[in-house]
């Protein structure tokens, strides 16, 4: 809930892609057995939303 929130705070930042980051670590983590991983699509499809409002958007990101 942490991370999503911070990305909502202060969407298209460095700082969203760090917590986008961690927490998409975290989903994967909870959804990885012996078997692989196995992310549902509804989760995925979240994980998707969330990755495009954390990127820094526009030519910010290009310079790096």
């Amino acid at each position: 809930m942490y991370y999503t929130a911070c990305i909502e705070k202060v969407p298209h930042s460095g700082l969203a892609e760090q917590c986008f980051k961690a927490y998409e670590e975290s989903i994967t983590l909870g959804y990885s057995g012996s078997s692989g991983t196995h992310i549902p699509s509804a989760v995925r499809k979240h994980l998707n939303n969330l990755k495009e409002k954390a990127r820094i958007q526009g030519d910010a990101k290009k310079g790096a």
